[in-house]
């Protein structure tokens, strides 16, 4: 009853009673800051006009931009550069300027109203351009294109792009010999001059600075061949993910009815009920469902597992939960006269026809509506009755 008053009282705009309490509290009064005095309305701040105009007295005057009289701004945190609308509207039509300019960069016409006092570009694009500070061109020696850096940023670079300068290493590579497999493999000038290249690669370079003979051996957790020295022939994992991982596994399976599927986690992923991220996306998806009260389908997510489609299909549902007799026999009298008319409306005019008797037992069924014919012979198709 108290749920069903809630409701009431809110028009039936509420999806449930702690909604309903929300917007039934009335928020809480706030106080002028100039004198303390509680205000009812919320969209004002002061209790009155002459609190607001004593508290707009505080804020320092400034001149006007157009007609350079003193004028003290109604807002202090967005003063603002006029006293008047008016005066703003006539500054960003100053006499002598031309409604239209040609923008310094490209050429391009673009009206002057509310751009300011002298405008010299169209857009932020051209105006970024126009401040720049000088340039540089260069002419990439790859593919002969130009590009234009600014003053200091080009720092030595003489390629448009890391494609054009991969291309142009790739011209003076050297061929080398690796001093451990014995390998012919390439490598730049700049990298023979720096460092020799002496091996081709990191596997040969470590291999090189072991002494004695290696010890191969497969991680106990991934199985990856690892080749490692005498002096770490006891290592059992080839990182630390894989030995954490091997310390701490966790066996859960997927809450997915369709899936059920078994994973090893560790314990701080333990909580995650799903395998996947793609288990957890379809277990969250709206699935149909059947109401109880009207037999229609309506989506909803799969963890709710409603019973009713809406608030009103829940009411009535739980007042039918107990079937009297009588609600079994004017469903089997209403079958009865379905087998002899298909149609709602004949049977609804059979059900008042006996209702109006005089000494009738079931006056009631005089009230009925035509859904709930329907809903009777709904239910009896759900059952397999004719």
């Amino acid at each position: 009853m108290q749920k069903a008053s809630i409701v009431a009282r809110g028009g039936g705009r509420f999806c449930t009673k702690a909604c309903a309490d929300r917007a039934l509290v009335k928020p809480p009064h706030h106080t002028c800051p100039q004198c303390g005095v509680p205000v009812k309305e919320a969209r004002r701040r002061f209790c009155s006009a002459a609190c607001s105009a004593r508290t707009r007295q505080t804020i320092a005057e400034r001149p006007c931009a157009y007609c350079h009289q003193m004028f003290r701004p109604l807002n202090s945190k967005n003063p603002g550069r006029f006293c008047s609308v008016a005066h703003a509207r006539a500054a960003h039509r100053l006499p002598g300027l031309e409604p239209f300019r040609n923008c310094l960069i490209c050429g391009k016409q673009f009206p002057t109203a509310r751009r300011g006092p002298d405008p010299k570009y169209c857009d932020q694009r051209c105006a970024g351009l126009g401040r720049r500070k000088a340039t540089e061109t260069i002419t990439c020696p790859q593919c002969g294109k130009e590009r234009i850096f600014r003053a200091g940023a080009r720092d030595g670079r003489e390629l448009c792009s890391r494609e054009c300068a991969d291309l142009w290493r790739r011209r003076r590579l050297v061929e080398r010999t690796c001093q451990q497999c014995g390998k012919a493999f390439q490598k730049p000038q700049s990298v023979v001059e720096r460092s020799g290249a002496k091996y081709c690669s990191w596997a040969c370079s470590a291999a090189s600075k072991r002494h004695g003979e290696v010890v191969q051996r497969t991680c106990a957790a991934c199985a990856k061949l690892l080749v490692l020295p005498p002096s770490r022939a006891g290592q059992r994992f080839c990182n630390r993910t894989c030995q954490h991982a091997a310390r701490q596994q966790v066996t859960i399976i997927c809450a997915r009815p369709g899936c059920r599927k078994r994973c090893v986690r560790s314990p701080s992923r333990a909580e995650r009920p799903y395998c996947t991220e793609k288990c957890w996306r379809l277990a969250q998806a709206p699935k149909q469902f059947r109401c109880a009260t009207c037999r229609d389908k309506f989506p909803a997510p799969a963890w709710r597992k409603p019973r009713f489609c809406s608030r009103t299909c829940a009411y009535q549902g739980r007042r039918r939960r107990g079937r009297d007799l009588d609600t079994v026999e004017r469903d089997q009298r209403i079958l009865e006269l379905a087998r002899e008319t298909p149609r709602v409306s004949e049977i609804l005019a059979s059900l008042k026809a006996e209702a109006e008797q005089p000494g009738s037992a079931h006056p009631e069924w005089g009230y009925y509506a035509a859904a709930t014919i329907r809903s009777v012979l709904f239910r009896a198709r759900q059952r397999g009755h004719e």
